[in-house]
């Protein structure tokens, strides 16, 4: 289960633009063109994630799926079992336990990539979005009851909500 949680941790790192083109150690500045698809796909895989949300597993609503098919379409994916040369900035390690690497052919075939490892994951009840500031995130506690991505999302929006009710 651990593992399968930190899979949706991670794809919501990804939807926040915390992983992908221009980040992690060593990344030099990426070619503006390369962003700009990176957030257009970013974009096209959080429609999809928001017409999916509620949706109890196994099953993919019918506008989920559209979206999905949208976004997929056309697009290629290598797997590789070996050391990678990058050949562009679009590579997926979804396991970090083991070598397997997905090459993609666009930041679109990559998108597509987390969203089929989100669409399986047993787990994906526990995908969310803050209340406080919008951003993703995976729901790690035991209850499953979190609705913010963190202690200080829970404490502004606490402090919102004290000053919506003294008016």
């Amino acid at each position: 289960m651990r593992d399968q949680l930190m899979g949706l941790v991670n794809f919501a790192r990804v939807l926040n633009g915390e992983l992908g083109v221009g980040t992690g150690p060593g990344v030099g500045t990426p070619r503006p063109e390369w962003v700009a698809e990176e957030q257009a796909a970013r974009d096209q895989a959080v429609a999809v994630v928001e017409a999916a949300l509620g949706a109890e597993y196994p099953e993919i609503p019918p506008a989920a799926a559209a979206a999905f098919d949208a976004l997929a379409d056309g697009q290629a994916v290598e797997y590789a079992v070996r050391r990678i040369h990058l050949r562009g900035p679009w590579l997926l390690r979804p396991d970090y336990r083991t070598p397997v690497h997905l090459v993609c052919s666009s930041a679109r075939a990559r998108m597509a990539a987390w969203l089929s490892y989100f669409f399986v994951n047993p787990y994906r009840d526990r995908f969310r979005r803050c209340q406080q500031c919008g951003r993703w995130f995976a729901d790690l506690t035991r209850n499953k009851a979190a609705r913010r991505c963190s202690r200080a999302c829970t404490i502004a929006y606490s402090n919102a909500k004290r000053k919506e009710r003294r008016r």
